[in-house]
């Protein structure tokens, strides 16, 4: 009894025809194993073939799905009759010819072989997306080891900083995008499956509850289900956690600037707000419409010319919104505080922040000048966290950078570095 279906096949069909109405994949191997041993996901996959051909239908009900063939016995045997004389119409005649044993069985043969590698192609790319999260969670989990161990020696001089902090972000955004990636991959490959089960499908393992309870839908299965789950729960988790730090950094920076513009007094020369505090502080304050605020104990103590470069260096973190560039690494630090590229990632990019505004106070007033601010202010107590200011983060590496001013060569040797180590850890390689 070929009918163009293999031999599992031609069982199955025979054990559905049989049946009084719908039968569930888990009564078909019931009755095969009276006869044979055979697990439930060959009976299942070759159903689901059955399926795809047109052979069967679904009808989902409360103990898993249940198929029934669409045509009766009969049918499909004048069905597959008029197959067989199709093809064995002779070649340069007007007349047929049915084919005998052996052509009927070259012709089921190769179509149990196409159909083989039909269904083994299948499995193949809707496994893929599961590959693809894998090997993008094991990229990320690489770079966080390598890249707090790696960068910070690269950047330890600080000689091109706004190079250094461009290569922090790219490496956080590709761990970030990776995770994100790995999550629609897993989500694409639950989609995918959902109404289409086969021996790895996650829609047969949630619809036959059954069956995924005993464990037959497969492990493959079943760790996808987790992994998916896992990861989709971590990023809302961390996208929760990383707006409510963003949130609680805003209303801080939006309260201090308020207290600053009434404490706040403004002189003349001064970009700023001037606050009577002994402390000698010196600071800026993010927003849309960013605050210098300055004490009078740091007015007192600084020169004019000591005085410009602060106010230029202020301004410099206003200008390149440093201050959102921090906000989003001290958030990815906070919710993330045991990973350690992140915490690593954290204090050296308000490191870097604070040499790249050092460097456009160069610009204008020369490194002596700044110096010379700097030495002043140091040792003054903690701004408030929201806040930049230029003598709380990194003086002793800032002060031996101006003391030694970096030359070309070692400016373009730095940069060349930075610029291998960004493409080494954003270009995954599968």
């Amino acid at each position: 009894m070929g009918r163009g279906f293999g031999d599992l096949e031609t069982v199955v069909m025979d054990r559905l025809w049989a049946a009084d109405g719908a039968t569930t994949v888990r009564e078909v191997l019931e009755q095969l194993q009276r006869d044979r041993e055979i697990a439930y996901t060959t009976v299942q996959s070759t159903m689901d073939n059955l399926h795809r051909k047109g052979w069967l239908t679904r009808h989902p009900r409360r103990q898993g799905i249940s198929v029934h063939p669409r045509d009766d016995q009969g049918t499909v045997q004048r069905s597959d009759d008029a197959r067989c004389a199709r093809c064995g119409w002779a070649l340069g005649s007007g007349t047929r010819a049915l084919p005998g044993n052996d052509q009927r069985r070259g012709i089921d043969g190769t179509a149990q072989s196409v159909e083989a590698q039909s269904v083994e192609a299948q499995r193949s790319s809707q496994g893929r997306p599961v590959s693809v999260a894998a090997c993008l969670l094991l990229y990320a989990a690489v770079v966080g080891v390598v890249a707090p161990r790696v960068l910070p020696r690269l950047t330890r001089t600080g000689i091109a900083p706004a190079a250094a902090v461009s290569v922090w972000l790219i490496v956080l955004m590709s761990v970030l995008v990776s995770w994100a990636a790995a999550a629609t991959s897993l989500v694409i490959y639950v989609a995918h499956t959902w109404n289409q089960p086969h021996p790895l499908a996650l829609g047969a393992c949630l619809a036959a509850l059954r069956s995924a309870a005993s464990g037959h839908s497969g492990v493959a299965t079943q760790a996808g289900l987790a992994l998916t789950a896992a990861v989709s729960a971590f990023l809302l988790g961390l996208a929760i956690l990383v707006g409510r730090s963003l949130l609680r950094a805003r209303t801080s920076t939006r309260r201090h600037t308020e207290s600053a513009r009434i404490l706040g007094r403004r002189i003349a020369g001064v970009d700023g707000l001037v606050i009577d505090a002994p402390q000698k502080m010196a600071y800026c304050l993010g927003g849309r419409r960013g605050t210098i605020v300055i004490t009078s104990a740091a007015l007192a103590a600084l020169q004019p010319p000591h005085l410009d470069a602060v106010l230029t260096h202020e301004r410099a973190h206003l200008t390149g919104h440093h201050h959102l560039l921090l906000a989003v690494t001290r958030a990815l630090a906070t919710s993330l505080p045991r990973i350690r590229l992140f915490t690593v990632a954290q204090m050296d990019v308000a490191r870097l922040l604070e040499m790249c505004a050092d460097d456009s106070a160069i610009r204008r007033h020369g490194p002596t000048v700044l110096l010379s601010a700097l030495l002043t202010l140091a040792g003054a107590d903690a701004i408030p966290s929201p806040a930049l200011g230029a003598s709380t983060v990194g003086i002793v590496a800032r002060v031996s950078r101006l003391a030694e001013p970096n030359t070309t060569a070692r400016r373009l040797r730095a940069i060349v570095l930075l610029g291998a180590a960004a493409g080494l850890f954003s270009a995954p390689r599968f």
